[in-house]
């Protein structure tokens, strides 16, 4: 009779293991990055009101990224804080906004009318304290 070699003893069990974890590793760090963009729009299609308001202050958040040619200083994250009024009550709120080529052009063109220019804000109907900025598509 010859020896049988039991079939768990010949996978690798090592490297499923480090493939399995280098695979989570990417499907979590995508999760970091993409969840609040995901979340943010499934907020604005939920979120059936609509009004205007206007923009108290921008924020940048900026990181410092290494890239090809150096160091580049890039802004990751604008923080929105807003007005906004539904049937005459007023509501502040803070937004945090991704720092992407549209988002910045479009803050730089409401920063550059000293803040006056009316923005669109979408509000959850039963609490009109919940609220997203709309920024221009």
């Amino acid at each position: 009779m010859a020896n049988k070699v039991p079939w768990y003893t010949i996978i690798n069990w090592r490297a499923i293991a480090g493939a399995a974890a280098i695979f989570g590793l990417l499907i979590g760090l995508g999760a970091v990055f993409l969840l609040p963009q995901i979340t943010r729009t499934a907020k604005l299609e939920k979120y059936k009101g609509e009004s205007t308001g206007n923009i108290i202050s921008v924020e940048q958040k900026i990181t410092t990224r290494q890239g090809h040619d150096g160091n580049k200083v890039v802004v990751d994250r604008y923080v929105v804080q807003f007005t906004y009024s539904v049937n005459g009550k007023q509501y502040e709120a803070t937004n945090s906004i991704r720092g992407t080529h549209k988002n910045t052009y479009y803050l730089n063109k409401v920063a550059k009318s000293n803040y006056e220019m009316p923005v669109l804000i979408r509000y959850d109907v039963e609490n009109p304290s919940r609220s997203l900025i709309v920024l221009e598509k």
